[in-house]
């Protein structure tokens, strides 16, 4: 009798003994809803009296500046250059998109420390007419003492840009400050896995409450270690390799193995796949089409929900969703992702500025936290922008994006769905943005628009970050530099749709080059904050609307459909289209 019980164990788990499984931690998003629970309640309020640390300035240096407007043609790097301008006081701001502005003053400093420079979108720094390379972020170092020759080169790859504010710490408080941030981050994350717990484990609060209270090394690291047996998975996320491949990427935050097991629908389980590290990537080979897979993932204790996608189709109608900006405003963004969960979206395309600040590791962990409710059962196609470039203006490689997206051979990608051909574009591995004919970029965008994948196809899309036209943002009519990349292929290689966003808002526009018809849509409302109730006289939109939304195609053959839906699951445009 045991062995019969043993053997329909063994078989259960071969053919859908997973089907049940019980997740350890909540999705994400309860985060942002009320918590019914009183001891959490008091826990995240006792935490939240815990004060972030701040970086001490020993000077701050926001009058007396000299400003001078500089040129576009000089490019990303250039020689320092003599500041023979107007004299400004900080924060200083101009309207001058895809421009150099050109800062100098005089400093004493009797120690060597950290100048941290505020800028839009980032700064160079030069040092008595020296380059001097960033430490991270906004922060550079300062080795030389006495009196110094400071000169700020702002590139500005927004609207409105400038020198917002410049701060001194001496070497000490920054070192203080880091190892105090990654303290604080570190006790952020456990605060966050204690409320996402599915079920209490025994002794962590206890623990997080004597953590709380004494606000010491010994203490947290009580309550961390009851948890290290528990790794909070950020994710997971989707990647399409192709049409036989995806990838399942995710990062932890312990160092235990992680597990993943894939099952093709009623199928049994293949054996795991095993892998250990911050952040792992598993490759699924082999997929059949049209076909849905299911995958649980596993690490020490945790065990993540039951997770499910399909692979493409030839033939069978599909939607995908796409959005851009969804930045700093995460309570918006993931109001709109979790808005998605009630549609069955073959995959999701991201058009830029996913985070505020492109070298803040903690934006990508939240960001990819609140998208994988949707990207953990459909890959995403994210295209970066100008904010995803923020902390690497010395050589414009975005260092965190390459991380989280290292599939990504180049920030500028095509792909094939059914009907329709994308290509994602990239002018903000530039400055001035740009895809000049020089560059290998566009020799790539030609070889896509002359392939058969982009031929064959019915429906044809074009992404990138920056919109040829804009109307929403005051004193934006959009990039003619995109202008000038784009209309001399809409009608020869029928461009159908060009989608951007950069622009906080919903916008559409219909034209005619010849007899095509081509729709440019901005869908920059996905969380950050919305523009102002000024727009632009021209170019005159047919549709502007300043709501935090998403947009959503429906792709059957030859007809299409477009819905944008606000945040309240509203439609708030649409429009049909038939070949």
């Amino acid at each position: 009798m045991r062995r019969l019980i043993f053997l329909s164990a063994v078989v259960m788990m071969a053919c859908g003994g997973h089907e049940n499984v019980t997740a350890t931690y909540k999705p994400y998003h309860t985060l942002f809803a009320p918590d019914d629970d009183v001891r959490r309640q008091q826990l995240v309020a006792a935490f939240e009296k815990l004060d972030a640390p701040s970086l001490p300035a020993t000077a701050t240096f926001d009058s007396g500046w000299v400003y001078l407007q500089g040129e576009p043609k000089e490019g990303l790097q250039t020689d320092c250059k003599k500041v023979d301008g107007v004299g400004v006081n900080l924060p200083h701001r101009l309207t001058l998109p895809n421009t150099p502005m050109w800062y100098a003053k005089a400093i004493d400093l009797s120690a060597p420390g950290v100048l941290t420079i505020r800028a839009d979108d980032g700064a160079q720094l030069y040092i008595n007419g020296k380059l001097i390379p960033r430490l991270h972020n906004n922060d550079f170092p300062v080795d030389t003492v006495g009196h110094l020759a400071i000169t700020i080169r702002v590139l500005n790859n927004a609207m409105a840009g400038g020198l917002r504010h410049v701060s001194f710490s001496t070497s000490e408080q920054y070192k203080l400050f880091n190892e105090q941030s990654a303290l604080h981050i570190r006790r952020k994350r456990l605060m966050e896995k204690v409320r996402l717990l599915a079920e209490p484990v025994e002794g962590v609060s206890e623990k997080m409450e004597t953590a709380i209270l004494q606000n010491d090394d010994a203490s947290w690291a009580a309550a961390e270690a009851i948890l290290k047996p528990y790794p909070y998975f950020t994710g997971p996320w989707l990647q399409w390799n192709d049409a036989k491949r995806m990838t399942v990427s995710l990062e932890l935050d312990g160092d235990l193995p992680v597990e993943l097991r894939l099952q093709l629908k009623g199928d049994r389980w293949q054996g795991p796949m095993i892998q250990k590290g911050k952040k792992v990537s598993f490759v699924l080979e082999n997929l059949l089409p049209d076909t849905a897979y299911s995958y649980t993932l596993t690490s020490g204790k945790t065990q993540s929900p039951l997770f499910t996608f399909r692979t493409p189709s030839a033939d069978r109608p599909f939607s995908f969703n796409v959005w851009a900006d969804s930045q700093s405003g995460i309570e918006n963004f993931q109001q709109n992702v979790s808005n998605l969960s009630g549609y069955g979206d073959a995959f999701g395309v991201g058009v830029g500025d996913l985070v505020s600040n492109g070298a803040t590791s903690e934006e990508w962990r939240m960001f990819f936290n609140v998208l994988g409710a949707s990207s953990a059962e459909r890959p995403y196609f994210l295209v970066p922008g100008n904010h995803d470039y923020d902390g690497y203006y010395d050589d414009l490689q975005p260092e965190q994006y390459k991380h989280y997206l290292p599939h990504t051979p180049q920030n500028y990608f095509s792909w094939r769905y059914g009907p329709c051909a994308f290509i994602a574009l990239d002018p903000n591995e530039r400055f001035p943005i740009d895809v000049p004919a020089s560059s290998r970029q566009y020799q790539w965008f030609r070889e896509q628009l002359e392939s058969d994948m982009w031929k064959t196809a019915t429906w044809h899309f074009v992404f990138l970050h920056q919109p040829p036209y804009s109307q929403g943002w005051a004193g934006y009519e959009g990039d003619e530099t995109i202008r000038q990349l784009l209309e001399p292929f809409i009608e020869s290689s029928a461009i159908d749709f060009v989608v951007a966003g950069h622009t906080h808002d919903y916008e559409r526009l219909t034209k005619m080059y010849g007899r095509q018809q081509t729709t440019f849509l901005i869908v920059g409302g996905a969380g950050g904050s919305l523009e102002p109730a000024e727009s632009s006289a021209t170019p005159q939109m047919d549709t502007v609307l300043k709501v935090h939304h998403m947009g959503r195609f429906y792709i059957a053959g030859s007809s299409l459909r477009f819905e944008a839906i606000d945040i309240s699951k509203k439609v708030v445009d649409s429009f049909q289209r038939t070949k």
